[in-house]
């Protein structure tokens, strides 16, 4: 398995977090959920997460997460799927992203968060995980909601993470 150029080490942990956003193989279920949000986007700035019920998203329910933007800026988890869950060891539904641990490897994957709130537009953030004893490489499509207050302000960001095949 071929590492992305730019590693970051997590020291606390010894977890090796690899992440390149310019280049990943294809996937299906993370490209029909792109495609949906720009379908249920049409011409608005961002689509409403309401817009995005169980119904319509059953397809890839198991593998999402639902952070909220808090207007302080933090990023909190309102739903975390179960198979996300499995893999993590834990349920991080509640939890604020900056306050979990290793620190090193959440700070990059805050920096995604910030980036699609920044850009209004989804972001592919593929990442490489290791901890000495396992290795997984996963596929990440983190799509952007209209906050409550207003459709040019991003409220909640969704993201499907897939094992890369």
């Amino acid at each position: 398995m071929a590492l992305y150029p730019s590693p970051y080490r997590c020291r606390s942990t010894n977890f090796l977090l690899n992440t390149n956003k310019h280049t990943s193989p294809p996937n299906d279920d993370l490209d029909a959920f792109q495609a949906l949000w720009k379908e249920l986007r049409g011409d608005r700035p961002l689509p409403q997460r309401e817009e995005f019920g169980l119904a319509t998203m059953i397809r890839w329910a198991l593998h999402l997460s639902v952070p909220a933007v808090m207007p302080d800026g933090r990023v909190q988890f309102r739903l975390f799927g179960t198979e996300l869950a499995r893999v993590c060891g834990q349920d991080l539904t509640g939890r604020y992203l900056d306050a979990l641990t290793p620190r090193d490897l959440w700070s990059v994957i805050i920096r995604h968060y910030e980036e699609v709130a920044r850009k209004l537009e989804p972001v592919f953030a593929p990442i490489s995980i290791a901890n000495g004893r396992w290795y997984s490489e996963v596929s990440r499509l983190l799509l952007p909601f209209a906050s409550m207050t207003g459709e040019n302000k991003v409220g909640f960001i969704m993201a499907s993470d897939y094992a890369r095949k």
